[in-house]
């Protein structure tokens, strides 16, 4: 029988599962704190808000009237927009709150954060492996989470903002091209 080499993802244990399934649930329980929706997070909110009761980006009367009638959407703070012509719209990328669409749908606002949990855990996961071709189980996972604790990356898991997304990214590209072949 061949050896399977150190570091191998390969190996009979499930310690790989166990560390998957742990970062999951404590990215998820991240994305269950308190929404504090001002300035770029107002502008997401409302983005995705506006695409699940409307299905455009275009700040209109009924966006108003949506906003007033929920107490959870009167912290909003600071919206970013832009005049287009003859209307308002968001002026925040769209690609953020488009990933937080389906989530919004089971979650509401919370959706933000929640999908934030879940990239800070895509980050986690992907410094693991890479990590985990190298050493083991417990060196590769304890230096990833230090590297996420002690960056700017673990700031933005309170707030909803597309940097997650934009620290996911980079650490996918990463991954992607330095893993072992």
């Amino acid at each position: 029988m061949k050896d399977i080499p150190y570091g191998s993802l390969g190996k009979k244990d499930n310690t790989d599962a166990y560390v998957v399934i742990f970062t999951l649930v404590i990215c998820f329980a991240v994305g269950l704190s308190e929404v504090h929706l001002f300035g770029d997070s107002a502008s997401y909110a409302m983005m995705v808000n506006s695409w699940v009761h409307d299905g455009d980006l275009i700040w209109a009367e009924e966006d108003f009237e949506r906003i007033d009638a929920d107490p959870e959407m009167m912290s909003l703070r600071g919206l970013i927009m832009k005049r287009v012509d003859d209307h308002y719209e968001y002026s925040k990328p769209a690609f953020y709150p488009l990933l937080c669409f389906p989530l919004y749908l089971i979650f509401g606002q919370q959706a933000l954060l929640i999908l934030n949990g879940l990239l800070l855990a895509g980050i986690i996961l992907l410094s693991y492996f890479h990590l985990r071709q190298f050493s083991d189980p417990i060196t590769s996972i304890s230096f990833s989470v230090a590297t996420v604790l002690f960056s700017v990356v673990f700031f933005y898991t309170t707030i909803a903002m597309a940097d997650m997304l934009q620290f996911f990214l980079i650490a996918l590209t990463y991954y992607m091209v330095a893993r072992k072949r």
